[in-house]
């Protein structure tokens, strides 16, 4: 077995050695869901000079995103609020597009134009959320909904494969609460707040956009319980060993109290005698 180890060490390193690393295609660019994302586009290096007066178009296959024209800019009514450009750079042919609080449907192929003159195309991917949360039964959790769009939250239990809906959201407002979740749920500033945890609210808790079916996050909880039976346990077995040292140091307080008290009659009856 000792002299094989270094080559079974080898063998077990081969598919990590010759696996090849993951490749993002070439002009795509990766966001989570609700987060801001800025599509690049270099116009120096393609015009390969500075326009003092450049026209900037970004478009989608399907519509327009917004126009920089004269020193103006100006939004599709779909991106409104959502995009922007930012006139300094773009007078330094920088033509990037930044996007925030990106959705699902903002997921597609984004163009930037020049004066009618193609210079990029980018492929925007949305991807989501994950993370763990760990909380103590009877406080609340907080699931951020990364998206204003309407979205049904369900629950998986830990031990169960099959999950359940908590609730559906739409415009902040929390609507079909299922078994057990009626009084529990609440909507505030793009949280949901699920009160009073208890180990029956552990496992993964997905925010599902409505509109696409695609995961907006996943999050995985686990609920601590302050009064297990081996937490109490351990807390009485604490406390009887301190009662224990408490009663035994008052006990031998005691004890020499008494031999004073007879070492000091003795002695009284010696000087008498």
């Amino acid at each position: 077995m000792a002299r094989n180890g270094p080559l079974i060490l080898m063998l077990l390193a081969l598919p990590i050695a010759f696996s090849p690393p993951l490749k993002r295609k070439q002009g795509e660019v990766s966001a989570k869901i609700g987060d801001s994302v800025t599509l690049p586009c270099n116009g120096t290096s393609h015009t390969g000079v500075r326009e003092k007066e450049p026209y900037i178009f970004w478009q989608t296959p399907e519509k327009k995103v917004c126009e920089f024209k004269n020193g103006s800019f100006a939004v599709a009514t779909a991106f409104k609020g959502r995009v922007e450009i930012l006139g300094e750079k773009v007078r330094q042919g920088d033509f990037s597009l930044t996007l925030h609080n990106v959705t699902f449907s903002d997921q597609c192929q984004y163009e930037c134009y020049n004066r009618g003159q193609h210079i990029i195309t980018s492929w925007l991917q949305i991807t989501a959320h994950t993370a763990y949360f760990s909380l103590r039964s009877g406080t609340a959790l907080s699931l951020p909904l990364f998206t204003a769009e309407p979205v049904e939250v369900l629950f998986a239990a830990a031990e169960k494969g099959a999950s359940v809906s908590v609730c559906a959201v739409e415009r902040g407002i929390v609507s079909r609460p299922g078994p057990g979740y009626k009084h529990r749920v609440s909507v505030q500033s793009g949280f949901l707040t699920l009160s009073s945890l208890t180990a029956a609210d552990q496992g993964n808790y997905i925010v599902r956009d409505c509109s696409t079916g695609r995961n907006a996050s996943t999050v995985s909880v686990y609920v601590a319980d302050l009064a297990s039976p081996g937490d109490s346990s351990i807390s009485n077995s604490i406390a009887f060993s301190v009662l224990g040292f408490v009663a035994g140091a008052v006990g031998g307080v005691g004890t020499v109290c008494c031999m004073c008290n007879r070492w000091k009659k003795s002695t009284l009856a010696r000087r008498r005698e």
